[in-house]
């Protein structure tokens, strides 16, 4: 599948050798190594942070830049904010998508708890870490949600 970008990126599904398949983005006339390091660093930034005791649910992809202008990212299937929002796949917002997506009518919000936990704990994590590495150019399109209600964000 190529997807409607500018550079047109390829998702691949690879088959690991324990016979599972794994989808890859493969990017050419991009320079990916910026983004490989400030996933570098959100990870570290989450080890460190779980070895005291708090886990802000981040979940961040995996990227290997291949060259100056070349290289694979983790697929992670997921749907932007902006998408949300709009309601094109779902009722509108982020709240009455988590309703329409993981129902608990016996919860405040409607949601089952640990999923709004995760989200709120994410959301939280990636907007502390994002600031403090000074990444910029945030917006809906570049937040994602993914099945399970884990945010991500795309570098």
């Amino acid at each position: 599948m190529v997807f409607k970008s500018s550079l047109f990126p390829v998702l691949l599904h690879l088959k690991t050798d324990k016979g599972e398949h794994y989808p890859i983005i493969f990017k050419s006339g991009d320079d990916l190594r910026q983004d490989q390091l400030v996933i570098q660093i959100i990870i570290l930034m989450d080890r460190l942070l779980r070895k005291e005791n708090l886990d802000l649910k981040l979940t961040p992809y995996r990227i290997l830049a291949t060259s100056a202008f070349t290289g694979i990212v983790q697929f992670v299937p997921s749907m932007s904010l902006a998408t949300i929002e709009e309601g094109k796949r779902s009722p509108a917002g982020v709240l009455p998508y988590l309703k329409s997506t993981f129902p608990d009518p016996t919860q405040e919000l409607g949601v089952k708890a640990e999923v709004m936990d995760t989200y709120v704990k994410s959301c939280a994590g990636y907007c502390v870490i994002t600031y403090l590495l000074g990444v910029g150019d945030r917006h809906l399109d570049n937040l994602l949600l993914t099945a399970d209600g884990t945010p991500q964000i795309l570098f």
